[in-house]
């Protein structure tokens, strides 16, 4: 893990669903296993993720974390 420059960290998801459909649009994401029973997928947050996120996604659905997760 690394922290990001720039302001730009991840956007992540619990739900594989969600992801997959945002990897349906082009944005890739790498999948984390951050305890025995859960996975988290996280994207580089940019602004064209962000404007995918306010128009099809709400705010509970996703965190955003100042991380990049490499």
């Amino acid at each position: 893990m690394s922290k990001s420059n720039g302001g730009t960290g991840t956007i992540n998801f619990f739900d594989k669903g969600k992801a997959d459909e945002l990897a349906e649009m082009g944005f890739h994401y790498v999948e984390h296993k951050i305890n025995a029973d859960q996975v988290v997928y996280s994207f580089v947050d940019t602004p064209k993720l962000r404007e995918k996120l306010s128009s099809n996604y709400v705010k509970t659905e996703y965190y955003a974390s100042k991380y990049l997760y490499l």
